[in-house]
């Protein structure tokens, strides 16, 4: 008896890493979003960009400042919008030095595989 419970347990643990991984990789979380607004904003053209996409840095670059990662790199592609990285960037550059009043940032980087 104690070892058909034991069996289940261990039946349920490898059910629940299964769909744990399952879940993990059909997430769909905020630094997709902000990897497709880098998409609209690098490809708009200049006046569009300006009248309706304009904003799309500052926020992005908010949510850096509040914790959250970002994609930098379109992983499908392989293509960098450094323009869209410079924009960002001076956005938090702004932040840092309107919020905290610094002159430097400290940048951590980890890519993912």
């Amino acid at each position: 008896m104690n070892n058909e419970k034991h069996e289940e347990m261990v039946k349920l643990k490898e059910e629940e890493k299964k769909l744990t991984q399952q879940i993990n990789e059909e997430s769909f979380g905020l630094e997709h979003i902000f990897r497709e607004l880098s998409l609209i904003w690098t490809f708009a053209d200049e006046k569009k960009r300006k009248e309706a996409y304009d904003h799309y840095p500052r926020l992005c670059a908010e949510q850096l400042m509040n914790g959250s990662s970002i994609e930098l790199m379109d992983g499908d592609t392989s293509y960098i919008f450094c323009e869209w990285i410079e924009k960002l960037l001076t956005e938090v550059g702004i932040i840092l030095k309107d919020r905290y009043n610094a002159k430097k940032g400290f940048v951590t980087s980890i890519m993912g595989l």
